[in-house]
């Protein structure tokens, strides 16, 4: 039973070591910290929308695909998507 047990323990505190971090906020976006942990099927990114008369910045986790699909959408929104700590 112990040996279950610190199995357990172990097993947490590892899959708790993986976890992503990247950095949040930007241009509005409001963030709790400047780092924050992502879920497992997300990725750090950094998007800048280009269009209209402020620049629009924002860096946080995302989810892979959504990121995918903004990185250089148009001349006016360039993406960068990573999947290392605070790669962003």
């Amino acid at each position: 039973m112990k040996t279950v047990i610190l199995t357990l323990m172990v097993l947490v505190v590892v899959s708790q070591g993986e976890a992503l971090r990247c950095y949040c906020g930007g241009t509005p976006r409001t963030c709790q910290g400047s780092v924050v942990t992502c879920d497992l099927d997300e990725v750090c990114g950094s998007i800048l929308v280009s269009a209209g008369p402020r620049p629009y910045h924002m860096k946080d986790c995302m989810k892979a695909h959504d990121c995918k699909r903004l990185s250089n959408l148009s001349e006016y929104v360039h993406g960068f998507c990573c999947s290392r700590d605070l790669c962003n």
